[in-house]
């Protein structure tokens, strides 16, 4: 839309300005209240700005064809030299061609209202073919998480279409039993993870896989969560060769809420609470959130698809290794157990106590007892984390306000591997037992393996404390430019 004006007549001229989702009539009409201006169309496509009075003695309503001002503008803008004319023209963002033909509907759709959206631009020197769009963003609000049923950010991820690697807590995919999130099966350390916007930085337990442990942000402080499962690398460098995913906590919480859930299965089971607390008041405002999570582990022997090792009545293999309960016995060097014929192993009896012969090993010669050392693993650890977020903010002037955001979070998790025992192969013993022990009766050194379910199993503890702590100004900088001629534009940044 061209709009049409005498620079003489509008110099000394302000306006109010016009902000809001308005067509062309209403914006026109805001800008030029009170200011002893009105308008006429030239034509679909341009409007001439003149005196009320001028409009007055032509006899034309706004929306008609100008007669006499019009015209002399229309005549003014066709001369070689246009002392004191000027074109103001708004360009509706026009990313293609121009066409050359305009159709009735595009014509009409010029006085609708434009709903504008907000636009967040993070910038890229690489350029871009005009037909390429913005990338997509997946928004997953906070409905949507509490509707999945998951307690966990990595485990409401793993639910996602875009995650095709759910990481877990069971210590077998990365180091101490951290979570991470693997966008489109990429490896660990290629998504990166954002906090309102923010970089984290690397979890000091995984310094090696260079990913941060998304167990250190509690679900309850979570408002939304963002994700861009395309390869951001031009963007953000090339920890996002994935994508990223954007955390974004809750913030503006006024009064008090609180929350608590209970779950449980066969041989494991899960609490949850938190609590919110926020006020506002005309200059700032300050909220506090709390959270506590405790579950119990689950091992694998509570699960019969993972209690076993052996899969071959599945078609798979078998990945018992030959250290039970009871055990095993092995030559130490490769020749046959004394008085077992050819056979350099054998396998202590089930239900035999007391102190064995030669004799009841003869039953079982050449032949081993075989189990899944993991079977006394965590497939879920054991888990209590605490966490609390406190934000806040206070406005300095109308243009400037401080802002403070404050996350802290405790992690103690205990990470089960195997049954303690002593393990042992045929040929390759770790552990010996002397010719004359008494629970030896083959009179020459043997090797052994056994497990002992009655003992703790070998794992390990792991203590986190997470603390993220920003503070900030932000602000808006008012700026005047008036040129001669124009009229003054105000832009705020």
């Amino acid at each position: 839309m061209q709009v049409l004006y005498f620079s003489d007549r509008v110099r000394a001229i302000r306006t109010g300005g016009a902000t809001g989702e308005l067509t062309t009539d209403e914006a026109l009409a805001q800008l030029l209240s009170g200011t002893g201006l009105t308008y006429r169309y030239v034509s679909d496509k341009a409007v001439t700005i003149l005196s009320v009075t001028d409009a007055a003695a032509s006899g034309s309503a706004p929306g008609q064809a100008a007669s006499a001002p019009a015209a002399e503008a229309q005549r003014e803008g066709k001369k070689s030299s246009s002392a004191g004319f000027h074109v103001a023209q708004v360009d509706q963002g026009q990313t293609s061609s121009p066409s050359t033909v305009e159709k009735p509907d595009e014509q009409a759709s010029k006085k609708k209202p434009i709903q504008l959206q907000e636009v967040v631009v993070t910038g890229s020197r690489i350029p871009q073919r005009a037909t390429e769009g913005a990338q997509e963003v997946k928004i997953y609000t906070r409905e949507q998480i509490e509707q999945s049923g998951q307690t966990t950010i990595a485990d409401f991820l793993d639910t996602t279409p875009s995650v095709s690697i759910a990481v877990g807590e069971n210590g077998l995919q990365t180091v101490f039993g951290s979570s991470t999130v693997q966008l489109r099966g990429l490896p660990q350390g290629t998504t990166l993870v954002l906090l309102n916007g923010r970089r984290l930085q690397t979890s000091g337990s995984q310094s090696s896989s260079d990913f941060f442990d998304l167990n250190n942000i509690p679900l309850a402080a979570v408002e939304r969560i963002e994700v861009v499962a395309d390869g951001s690398s031009a963007i953000y460098g090339s920890d996002a060769i994935a994508g990223v995913v954007n955390i974004i906590l809750k913030k503006d919480v006024e009064g008090i809420e609180a929350d608590a859930q209970y779950g449980g299965a066969s041989d494991v089971h899960e609490s949850n609470a938190s609590f919110l607390l926020g006020h506002h008041w005309e200059q700032g405002s300050i909220s506090l959130i709390g959270s506590y999570q405790s579950r119990s582990d689950l091992v694998r022997s509570a699960r019969a698809l993972t209690a076993s090792q052996d899969y071959t009545a599945y078609g798979g293999p078998n990945n018992n290794g030959p250290f039970c309960n009871p055990g095993n016995v092995f030559s130490v060097d490769g020749t046959p157990l004394p008085g077992l014929g050819s056979a350099t192993f054998a396998a202590v009896p089930h239900g035999f106590t007391g102190t064995p012969t030669i004799a009841e090993f003869q039953g079982t010669a050449g032949t081993l007892n075989e189990c899944s050392a993991s079977a006394a693993g965590s497939i879920i650890p054991a888990t209590r984390r605490t966490g609390a977020l406190l934000q806040g903010n206070y406005q300095l002037t109308s243009t400037a306000e401080l802002f403070t955001e404050l996350l802290y979070s405790h992690v103690d998790e205990l990470q089960e591997f195997s049954s303690a025992g002593i393990y042992g192969f045929p040929g390759s013993p770790s552990f010996t037992l002397s010719a004359s022990n008494p629970y030896n009766p083959f009179g020459e050194t043997v090797g052994v393996g056994t497990l002992f379910p009655t003992l703790p199993p070998v794992g390990q503890s792991l203590k986190t404390d997470f603390l993220h702590a920003v503070l900030g100004a932000r602000g808006m900088r008012k700026h005047r430019r008036r040129a001669p001629g124009h009229i003054t534009v105000e832009s705020f940044w």
